[in-house]
């Protein structure tokens, strides 16, 4: 049962109470009030577990109540139920412990009051534990000065009913001779209690006497319902209803029990039965106590004894680290230990017999007297000072510190009271206390303004604490995630298995990793965690940081990374292959060019020559793919491309299929090869038109825009600048996230075996990376597909044309000399065999090396350099450079499959070095080398 007091006016509608009343997972007694005032005036009724509040009666009614009311000593948690920061603010201010968004969900204002009342309820049992254990010290420190063990049984009597809040208490003493419980000392009873009575009846059927057979604490809570024992006719006269009983250890044999009962029904918790047979621990460890109870007779003794042995008594005083000051009724000091002058700076002639006052500051004398005055007329107990409000002591040179206090009474054996005070310097505890708020002051800073979320849960896995970060990660607010679970947080379904590794986190004391979780508005984020089990009692520490962009970009990174490794190897491929290509190229083209060939044989030529044509075209793609192709680029009008091709695209699609296009106004100028952007515009047409077997429509638009930082920072390999964009769109059946990811994988295609090679997007995707640009996909499965190419943007209108050849040779072949270098041998034995029948002088090597050392013996001039770019040991820039070096005049001929190298391409751009594309025809050699050597130009 929770005891609810809920404060709350009827203007304009009670819609707080609504809420509670709509709470079904709470056993909820509800007392209702209408404002703060009210409040206070119940309270003589009715203590609440929880104190709920609507805001509205927070923001028209003075909050000073709720001051008073912790002035009065009530702690039970108050919640303010509302929105506004600045009610929150006065309200923290004021006393309150919780602060509740406003919200309309039952559920989240039962986890409120849950965490409240639970929080609320350990804080006090914590408060009341700690209360015991004063007491206990108190008690035992009489025992140490109280010379009169009557005295100290009332001593411990009165602590014990005064800690628990009961009426009676009784100490009763078993005489072994007689087989009888004696009262020895008694609070609380009517006059017919009289102490040195023997109890009546069989010692074994009264509460206390059960308590010695067995040995153990006797708890009772219905006296009227006990079949253990019958209950004494003191107990029945007195209307107790509930008790508990504990012995008093003894030896040889047991000296008796301790008893506390009440009126009232009430369970006893282990807790406080621990606490009543720590009491009687007290009891049985006094040192004067005798076994036949003669307590007065052996405390005149010990007196006795101590006078005759002062030194003895001195030396315990005077070796006393804490302060010990002695005073009588009046105040005046009768003794100060070396440990009080060091303290208090005064010597012990100066203070003895001064009024304690003058170890005070003016402003707490008065009230100190009252204090102890008081004390004194409450009878022989002892006080604990320093917990509800601050005791100040003064140094001899006027310097105030604070100090805590323990004062015990006691009186002699003439009768006179004495007061014994046993003082401790809290300087630096206070210090301590002091710095420890510092610190925490400094880490909650650190805590709100952490750029990582920070939560902390219990070991239930519900949220008490979490930073302004952990609202902005999970998408809610403080206010929601108290209260609520991690599991609210994680995948649906999961719930089990959550549970099972929070358990083995609590188990193994630490935890990291990565998950995903879900916030309210149904977006998930990957975050990376780590975990700190019970860095607090009941505390757990949760540190989040979201890596959701770092995931994409690592996994577009990966991406990248495959089609770069895909692509080296595609290069490599094509450029091996190209030179086969030559090979069948060169001596099928020498074949068929021989008379009086028979039919059959010519028709197998050309099927060869056709074949590796088609070969050659494939090369083509996969160079293009992996951006190792020789390119001319140039300044284009992407619209006017796309004008010259659409009558081209209208015969590629379907008659069910409808092409639509939508151009800037203006030209849109992109340094490309013009060859090369409009095969990627025909790829990108030709797979949305695959993508439609049913027909649709396939937009293509064109637009320039500025990719910002914040673009870019989500797309990897993405430059910030302006650009031209080209969109293919098409309505076709959309793509998964998973075939998306392979989309730009070369020979990857979803077509059957014969209709695809798979070529198609990754060649669009070389080709756009050469040019400096990206491809990026959008897709979503029955919505179509948009593929957006970016390419970067130039302010400068495309230049004319160049003049082209008009395919003849310019001139019959000379003399001249040649120098081929070419590492394939089938290759180099095809171009020197047509090449000498076109009657060049020719010289042939393998490599670099060998080219040099055929150089350096030819006594004559070499009219041109026929090489290879990529050869093994010494690539062809390099066999180029070293024999320009001592033939400067000699022409140079590049000729490769791919090549990357940026001094080549640069060479090509400015005239000064040439470039033939593998595979070419013989036909195309022999006009390049015959073009070159006429051209005095070059």
């Amino acid at each position: 049962m929770v005891r609810l007091l809920l404060i709350e006016d009827e203007i304009p509608r009670p819609r707080l109470r609504g809420l509670v009343q709509d709470i079904k997972g709470m056993d909820l007694q509800v007392e209702h009030v209408p404002n703060g005032p009210s409040a206070l005036g119940r309270l003589a009724h009715f203590e609440p577990d929880v104190c709920l509040l609507d805001r509205q009666v927070g923001e028209s009614t003075d909050l000073g109540w709720t001051v008073e009311l912790r002035n009065r000593g009530y702690q039970f948690p108050i919640i303010f139920w509302g929105s506004s920061q600045d009610t929150r603010a006065a309200a923290h201010f004021q006393g309150a412990s919780y602060w509740a968004a406003d919200q309309t969900q039952p559920g989240l204002l039962e986890r409120t009051l849950q965490y409240a009342t639970e929080r609320g309820r350990s804080k006090a049992a914590l408060q009341y534990f700690c209360h015991l254990q004063r007491v206990l010290a108190q008690l035992g420190q009489s025992a140490l000065v109280t010379a009169d063990f009557p005295s100290l049984m009332e001593q411990c009597l009165a602590g014990a009913l005064g800690a628990l809040g009961l009426e009676y208490g009784a100490i009763v003493e078993s005489v072994s001779h007689s087989n009888s419980l004696v009262l020895r000392a008694g609070l609380g009873w009517s006059p017919s209690f009289r102490l040195g009575e023997a109890l009546g009846g069989p010692v074994v059927e009264s509460q206390a006497g059960y308590a010695l057979k067995t040995g153990k604490p006797v708890v009772v809570e219905e006296l009227s319902a006990e079949v253990r024992f019958r209950g004494s006719p003191l107990l029945h006269d007195h209307g107790v209803v509930s008790g508990v009983s504990v012995m008093i250890p003894g030896s040889p044999h047991p000296y008796g029990v301790l008893g506390v009962h009440t009126r009232s029904r009430r369970p006893f918790c282990a807790d406080e039965v621990n606490f009543l047979s720590s009491v009687a621990e007290i009891l049985a460890a006094a040192p004067w106590r005798s076994q036949s109870g003669q307590g007065a007779l052996r405390a005149r003794v010990c007196e006795q004894a101590l006078a005759e042995s002062p030194d003895f008594f001195a030396s315990i005083v005077e070796t006393a680290q804490l302060a010990i000051v002695c005073v009588d009724e009046e105040q005046r000091i009768l003794l100060f230990n070396r440990a009080a002058e060091q303290m208090f700076g005064y010597l012990a002639s100066q203070v003895a017999g001064r009024r304690l006052g003058v170890l005070l500051p003016d402003r707490f004398r008065t009230s100190h007297h009252q204090q102890v005055d008081s004390f004194g007329r409450r009878g022989p107990l002892q006080m604990h000072m320093g917990d509800r409000q601050e005791v100040v002591g003064l140094r001899a040179d006027g310097q105030e510190f604070p100090i805590d206090a323990s004062i015990a009474q006691l009186t002699t054996v003439d009768g006179h009271k004495r007061y014994t005070a046993i003082i401790r310097d809290m300087t630096s505890r206070k210090q301590a206390r002091e710095k420890l708020a510092q610190s925490e002051a400094r880490f909650r800073a650190l805590f709100e303004n952490a750029l990582d979320a920070v939560l902390v849960a219990d070991d239930e896995a519900r949220y008490v604490e979490a930073n302004p970060a952990a609202c902005a990660l999970l998408g809610v607010s403080g206010e929601k995630i108290v209260g609520s679970c991690l599991y609210d947080y994680l995948e649906p379904g999961v719930h089990e298995l959550a549970s099972d590794q929070w358990r083995d986190f609590l188990e193994h004391g630490a935890k990291r990793g990565i998950v995903r979780v879900f916030r309210p508005d149904g977006t998930s984020l990957v975050v990376d965690y780590a975990a700190t089990a019970r860095f607090l009692p009941g505390l757990n520490l949760s540190i989040l940081r979201d890596v959701s962009r770092q995931r994409h970009l690592e996994a577009q990174l990966r991406q990248s990374q495959k089609l770069e490794a895909v692509g080296q190897l595609a290069g490599g491929i094509a450029h091996d292959f190209n030179n086969l290509l030559m090979v069948i190229l060169g001596y099928s083209d020498e074949v068929r060019g021989r008379a009086n060939l028979e039919e059959s044989v010519q028709q197998c030529l050309d099927e060869i020559h056709h074949a590796a044509q088609q070969a050659s075209l494939l090369t083509g793609q996969l160079l293009a793919f992996s951006r190792k192709q020789i390119v001319q680029p140039g300044v284009v009008d992407l619209n006017l491309v796309l004008g010259d091709l659409e009558r081209m695209l209208s015969r590629l699609i379907r008659e069910d299929i409808q092409l639509q296009t939508r151009l800037t106004p203006h030209p849109l100028y992109v340094r490309v090869d013009a060859g090369q952007i409009q095969q990627l515009i025909v790829n990108l047409v030709v797979n949305a038109r695959d993508a439609m077997p049913r027909g649709g429509e396939i937009q293509l638009q064109t637009h320039d825009l500025v990719l910002d930082d914040d673009y870019v920072s989500h797309h990897l390999g993405v430059l910030p600048g302006r650009y031209a964009m080209l969109a293919v769109t098409d309505t076709g059946v959309g793509m998964s996230k998973e075939l998306q990811k392979r989309v730009f994988e070369p020979f990857f295609t979803t077509k059957r075996v014969g209709e695809g090679t798979g070529l198609g997007l990754s060649t669009a995707f070389g080709i756009a990376a050469q040019a400096g640009g990206s491809i990026w996909l959008y897709s979503e499965i029955g919505l179509g597909s948009t593929f957006k190419v970016y390419l970067p943007a130039v302010a400068s209108p495309p230049l004319g044309p160049d003049a082209v050849e008009d395919g003849e040779l310019l001139a019959s072949p000379g003399p001249e000399t040649l120098l081929v270098v070419e590492d394939d041998e089938s290759l180099r034995r095809l171009m020197a065999r047509v090449l000498v029948s076109a009657g060049y002088t020719l010289l042939v090597a393998r490599d670099g090396s060998e080219a040099q050392q055929v150089a350096a013996e030819h006594p004559h001039a070499i009219d041109l350099l026929l090489t290879d770019v990529v050869m093994p040991g010494m690539p062809g820039r390099e066999v180029a450079e070293a024999l320009l070096a001592t033939r400067p005049h000699m022409k140079v001929l590049f000729m490769s499959g791919y090549t990357a190298d940026a001094v080549v391409r640069l060479g090509i751009d400015q005239g000064a070095i040439h470039f033939i594309q593998k595979p070419f025809s013989l036909v195309d050699l022999k006009r390049k080398v015959r073009s070159l050597l006429d051209d005095d130009r070059s």
